[in-house]
């Protein structure tokens, strides 16, 4: 049995069997990836992005900045609370930090509530151990457990971030 190529090639070409059917299916290929080869080229030799305006950008951004944060928050000045501990040895914890509200409104309301935020700092604390608190986690679960207690009484999102200036455990 001898092979012919010509024989062979059309075998390998062809997809139904269908002459007419097996062109537009070549057809359709082609284009597509003529297609493919053309927004390909395009984007890569062609289109340029365009570039980015620095101080635009830089000048949105401040003044974005400046509409939406509060200049200032409600300020804690240094306090103590008692941790409980396990050993005899008194423990506590005393820090000063930075409250920053969503909105300059919610920051006369807490400065309204200042004694039940004191509260709050207390309650909060009284429930970590001196290990926990020790801990750059249990800062950051101190932090996270203080602003969901100060939001949930006030039953609205008041407080962005919460900042410590001093955080030292005894």
């Amino acid at each position: 049995m001898s092979y012919n190529i010509n024989n062979y090639a059309q075998e390998s070409i062809a997809v139904t069997g269908k002459k007419f059917v097996d062109l537009i299916i070549m057809g359709v290929l082609v284009l597509i990836t003529v297609v493919t080869a053309g927004i390909f080229g395009f984007t890569e030799f062609m289109y340029q992005r365009p570039l980015v305006d620095e101080s635009a950008e830089k000048l949105s951004l401040d003044q974005n900045l400046k509409n939406n944060m509060p200049k200032e928050g409600l300020k804690i000045e240094k306090i103590a609370v008692n941790i409980k501990s396990e050993t005899a040895r008194l423990r506590f914890l005393e820090l000063a930090m930075h409250i920053i509200p969503f909105s300059a409104k919610h920051k006369e309301i807490l400065e309204k509530a200042s004694p039940m935020i004191y509260d709050r700092i207390g309650q909060v604390a009284a429930k970590m151990t001196p290990e926990d608190l020790n801990s750059i986690s249990g800062k950051i679960l101190f932090e996270d457990r203080l602003k969901r207690k100060i939001n949930e009484d006030f039953n609205d999102q008041i407080v962005r971030e919460i900042y410590f200036t001093s955080f030292v455990v005894q």
